[in-house]
């Protein structure tokens, strides 16, 4: 008896409900022009800004795990908003950027630095060692072209609405199960 007072005050209700949401007015929206282009880099933003905090945090505390946290909300995070809002190309270039640019960015910043670090210009300077001043080159040629590539992500995220490059296909499939005479069947069943 319980549950069917409950289930029809649940009905009541979830009804009540639906009937005031048809009387209510409909809200204004502003509406753009089909044409206006819209900025999404504000996420890329707050992205990349959350992955240089959890970088300094990362070295705050000497971190492993978040230093791999770091690398792979950077390799990731950008392309999959990019993603988010259709846009393929992006996608593509933002991940091939994001791994390459770096890296380029590193070895510049190495053999920079292996250049000046051979000839100490003072007696001070030849206690640092060669390996240690490489180092630091490749550091600022890997974080100077790592910033490059998140400004150049964050001020080509334009999207003008009902403009999509990429959608995923009408391609469905998922795992069944029959069961037969002897067990069972597992297989696949799709839509393409």
């Amino acid at each position: 008896m319980r549950s069917v007072v409950f289930a029809l005050l649940v009905a009541l209700a979830l009804g009540g409900r639906s009937a005031r949401a048809q009387e209510s007015p409909p809200t204004a929206q502003p509406v753009l022009p089909p044409s206006a282009p819209v900025w999404y880099g504000w996420q890329i933003l707050i992205a990349d800004a959350a992955v240089a905090g959890t970088w300094i945090a990362a070295d705050e505390t000497g971190s492993m795990k978040l230093d791999a946290l770091g690398a792979l909300g950077y390799l990731i995070a950008a392309p999959a908003i990019h993603g988010a809002h259709g846009r393929a190309r992006s996608v593509a270039s933002s991940v091939l950027l994001r791994l390459g640019a770096p890296l380029v960015g590193a070895l510049v910043g190495f053999l920079i630095a292996s250049g000046s670090c051979s000839q100490p210009s003072s007696p001070a300077n030849a206690e640092i060692s060669d390996s240690a001043c490489e180092g630091q080159g490749a550091y600022i040629g890997l974080f100077t072209l790592m910033a490059a590539v998140s400004i150049f992500d964050i001020a080509r995220a334009w999207q003008t609405p009902g403009e999509i490059d990429w959608q995923p296909s009408r391609a469905a499939w998922t795992p069944a199960v029959a069961p037969t005479s002897s067990g069972a069947m597992l297989g696949m069943v799709g839509r393409f």
